[in-house]
């Protein structure tokens, strides 16, 4: 009889064996070979705002003994434009797991913590837009992949942050940050860059052009390496400082697309800046706190000054306490400073620049039907003094921006700006029904336009910027 029980609970031992053994060896490790190959970081990191993050693959997945063994691969990704000197990484491991072999890295296991270092005999910076690869062996009898981390950069969490960086091979990524050198902006590489724009209306009117889909069309449609988003100053022409949010949106969307981006503060139908000058200081002074750190960023603080306005009673002061109020913030940013008479007379001015500042630049405005020789001599004057000039607004029409086009007018003024390796932005980005809406009245698309979505200045703009795209 005890013979008969004996057997009897050694029959239900080993089934209870086989079933453990099952439950704890078999079906976690084929659970954890479906992983094999596949991010196990993937969900952690979507949630996260990370510019710099880590990657876990599972490699392989063997078994020894009563043990699973998981190969991990690991990378640590730098997305941005900073090197990265020092780093750790620390993994929280289910209890019993053991450490075996690791390459590339330092790991140290204690407490359930694992803990990832550089190996000093390898590399141990990260560049910029560039990654560290790794590995290491985890042992359990029940493994847990691993799922999230704790990321340290210079002894300090790392917890995200919100700016961006631009993506690979767009113009910002190539060029770097601008800065001005005599009459030209020259990029990181201390060559003369020609920025190649077109400027948004009013974005108080048309806020649909502020989307990463239309600044990409821009970029790739357009042959563009810079936008100019226009916001009006006057409360009578739409501004609000709910506004701001929409100028940061589209500040992020260019940046990331890598297009350098003007701030255009613009002056129009309020004629003096002084007039709301409080709240230009209090724009200015967000702006250079929110993207002081970005390298396509272009300040233009008073679009189009005009009436009875002059350079020595009310823009130069004007540009002289906004520059002030920037350079606090934002030690060398470039700043545009409108001139007299909207933003055309910078032969009255040339001769009496602004002194003491670095990375300023003067603006200068034409439209193509009405401004012609005459106007390229007056631009001729500044630039014979090596005067910096951008030209951060032109048409090909007449110059309340409809009428006739004149685009063989236009052409000339392009060559001319080229080869003085002045850099233009053209007016406007919208299907308003006006001879220098670049877009068709008739569509409706705001991007991934063909032809037919174009005007005909639209038309002319993509051609002739195909011949200077990147």
């Amino acid at each position: 009889m005890l013979k008969k029980w004996f057997l009897m609970i050694l029959f239900i031992g080993v089934i209870a064996l086989m079933i453990l053994e099952y439950v704890f060896v078999y079906r976690p490790k084929g659970q954890i070979n479906s992983k094999v190959g596949t991010c196990t970081t993937t969900e952690f990191n979507k949630e996260q705002d990370y510019r710099i993050e880590a990657n876990f693959y599972v490699k392989d997945v063997w078994t020894e003994g009563y043990s699973n063994q998981i190969s991990y691969n690991g990378e640590l990704l730098n997305n941005t434009n900073k090197i990265i000197d020092n780093w750790k990484l620390e993994v929280e491991i289910q209890d019993n797991a053991e450490l075996g072999e690791y390459w590339g890295v330092n790991c140290i296991l204690k407490d359930n913590i694992l803990t990832i270092t550089p190996d000093k005999e390898y590399e141990s910076k990260i560049g910029i837009y560039s990654k560290m690869n790794f590995g290491f062996i985890l042992s359990s009898i029940s493994p847990k992949l691993i799922d999230k981390y704790t990321l340290y950069i210079n002894d300090e969490l790392y917890t995200g942050e919100k700016r961006v960086y631009p993506d690979k091979d767009t113009p910002v990524y190539n060029h770097g940050r601008l800065t001005v050198a005599g009459p030209n902006i020259i990029d990181k590489n201390g060559e003369a860059y020609i920025l190649q724009g077109v400027s948004t209306h009013g974005i108080a009117w048309y806020p649909e052009y502020i989307t990463k889909e239309t600044f990409k069309s821009i970029r790739d449609d357009l042959n563009c390496n810079a936008v100019r988003i226009a916001m009006y100053s006057d409360d009578a022409a739409g501004y609000s400082k709910e506004l701001h949010g929409l100028m940061s949106d589209g500040i992020n969307y260019a940046t990331e697309l890598g297009l350098y981006v003007i701030i255009d503060w613009a002056i129009l139908d309020d004629n003096n800046p002084n007039d709301n000058k409080d709240n230009a200081i209090a724009f200015f002074e967000e702006m250079a706190r929110e993207f002081k750190d970005y390298d396509n960023i272009i300040y233009e603080i008073c679009n189009e000054p005009n009436g009875n306005v002059t350079w020595d009673n009310d823009i130069k002061p004007y540009a002289k306490e906004l520059i002030e109020k920037i350079r606090a913030i934002d030690d060398d940013g470039i700043i545009v400073v409108g001139t007299p008479n909207f933003s055309q007379d910078v032969d009255v001015i040339c001769m009496d620049q602004l002194e003491g500042y670095s990375n300023i630049v003067y603006a200068f405005h034409f439209y193509s039907a009405t401004h012609k020789a005459d106007f390229r001599q007056k631009l001729q004057y500044a630039l014979d003094v090596d005067m910096p000039i951008l030209v951060t607004e032109f048409g090909t029409c007449e110059a309340d921006g409809n009428g006739k086009v004149n685009l063989e007018e236009a052409d000339i003024w392009i060559e001319f700006l080229r080869k003085n390796k002045i850099g233009y932005f053209c007016w406007n980005l919208t299907n308003k029904s006006e001879s220098s809406s670049l877009l068709s009245s008739e569509t409706e698309k705001t991007y991934d336009w063909d032809n037919a979505d174009l005007s005909e200045s639209g038309l002319w703009l993509k051609e002739k910027y195909d011949e200077l795209s990147e």
